[in-house]
């Protein structure tokens, strides 16, 4: 398949949007911290500049899927009725990882599987992918633009993918350091709690609630020593907590693996894992797996929990967790031995 499929060629001697224009949006794009708000202006802009009744961004996640879909020119009552987040397939999929997708008639495309009940009717059609860092983020969707697509529409709609990757890039480093801040505060606040002489399962608690907070989480599940061998989840925090407490993780699973390394994981969705051993897991989609470690210790399991279809944790995510549910081990482990000492010397006296 072509990266480009060409409209009229004489279209392309009257760009519609004048340079300046261009590198103005650009510019105004790149100055945003915010994620949401940043591609809501893309899109806004790409709309506006090409003259385009509709215009959408779909964030794709590490498996192509769509994450979340801002959309420009449909009314809201209209979306609604739409209900789920287009798949990113058919027409949507044969946007190239480079390059562009222009068409005068999407519904003729070979890839073209209808529309879904109550979507508009579109026609002329321009896909852009907004890469960043060699991957593809996510796909500009422009349609209906009266006359189509021109190739100068083409080339000015990836310049401003571009700018929009920066802008993506810039929001993500200033989510990426304000969240650090936040992770940090509860760490301190975890530490300060337990070595005040807070009771263990009340720490437990403390942790597994605050973690859950600052992750943006739906659900935080502690998992510690049971039985003779049998690691459970003693704590649970969030959606569902009531079905996962007592549930034991087998050895040969997620939670042991990560507690036998030291070393965390992020796992994009427990809903479509194929080999899933804790069946009340799948009920899940993004999950974060770190290890409670005290030196060579290791004293539990957090795990961190996001329903179907919300974004993925990040690899800084992880990071910064596993620092924190270090900090809070080794605040736990000294909390657990000056209670030890208070028990002897209660004992003695």
């Amino acid at each position: 398949m072509s990266a480009e499929y060409q409209p009229v060629e004489a279209r392309d001697q009257h760009p519609d949007t004048h340079p300046v224009e261009l590198l103005t949006d650009a510019l105004n794009l790149t100055r945003h911290l915010d994620l949401e708000a940043a591609l809501t202006d893309f899109v806004a802009r790409a709309a506006r500049s090409t003259g385009a009744h509709y215009a959408a961004m779909g964030v794709l996640d590490t498996r192509g899927e769509t994450t979340a879909f801002i959309q420009h020119g449909v009314p809201e009552d209209q979306t609604a009725l739409l209900g789920r987040l287009p798949h990113g397939r058919g027409v949507l999929g044969a946007i190239p990882d480079e390059g562009a997708l222009v068409l005068d008639d999407l519904t003729e495309h070979p890839d073209f599987g209808g529309w879904p009940a109550g979507h508009p009717p579109m026609h002329s059609f321009l896909g852009v992918p907004v890469r960043i860092r060699e991957q593809v983020f996510g796909r500009l969707y422009l349609a209906d633009k009266p006359g189509g697509f021109t190739q100068a529409d083409s080339r000015n709609m990836q310049l401003l993918a571009q700018a929009a990757a920066v802008a993506i890039e810039n929001s993500r480093l200033y989510t990426e350091a304000r969240n650090r801040e936040r992770w940090m505060a509860v760490s301190q606040e975890i530490t300060t709690t337990l070595l005040q002489g807070t009771d263990e399962e009340d720490a437990l608690v403390l942790i597994a609630s605050r973690l859950r907070e600052v992750a943006e989480a739906d659900t935080a599940l502690i998992i510690l020593p049971s039985v003779g061998e049998d690691w459970a989840c003693e704590i649970a925090e969030g959606h569902a907590a009531d079905q996962l407490v007592g549930v034991v993780f087998p050895p040969e699973g997620r939670a042991m693996t990560v507690l036998a390394s030291g070393v965390g994981m992020v796992v994009d969705s427990m809903s479509r894992t194929r080999s899933l051993r804790v069946p009340q897991l799948a009920q899940f989609g993004p999950a974060l797996y770190v290890p409670m470690m005290a030196g060579d210790e290791g004293m539990g399991v957090i795990v961190l929990l996001r329903t179907v279809g919300a974004p993925e944790f990040a690899p800084p995510d992880l990071e910064v967790a596993e620092l924190v549910a270090a900090q809070a081990a080794l605040a736990l482990q000294m909390a657990s031995a000056r209670h030890a000492e208070d028990v002897a010397t209660l004992l003695d006296e």
